[in-house]
């Protein structure tokens, strides 16, 4: 996962964003597979994912960033968990204005 990583990195900084975000959801499918995860992390990293995706209309490829992190919100956060549940909120606002506008660009044409 580490080298996936780097590799995001790499594309990041040659300004291959969309490579970058293949390496980074990479990183997060194998960090699923370990056993001991950083729960609070990997939320975070899904959520920004999610707004890459938003802001290049992979709408598809967000909501799955989104669902994947919602399931790893507990049913009743603590009180360390509210910030993270409102930063998800967010994204997910972002998400569906994203979707309307998409919606109504193509109802106008």
């Amino acid at each position: 996962a580490l080298t996936m990583y780097a590799l995001g990195q790499v594309y990041s900084k040659l300004e291959k964003p969309h490579q970058a975000a293949s390496c980074y959801l990479k990183v997060l499918n194998r960090q699923l597979k370990m056993k001991d995860i950083d729960r609070t992390s990997w939320i975070q990293n899904a959520a920004n994912l999610a707004l890459y995706y938003i802001a290049e209309y992979e709408l598809p490829q967000a909501e799955h960033c989104l669902n994947a992190a919602d399931l790893f919100m507990p049913r009743e956060p603590s009180d360390a968990d509210k910030d993270l549940c409102c930063t998800l909120d967010l994204i997910w606002a972002k998400y569906y204005h994203r979707l309307m506008k998409l919606n109504r660009d193509v109802a106008v044409e």
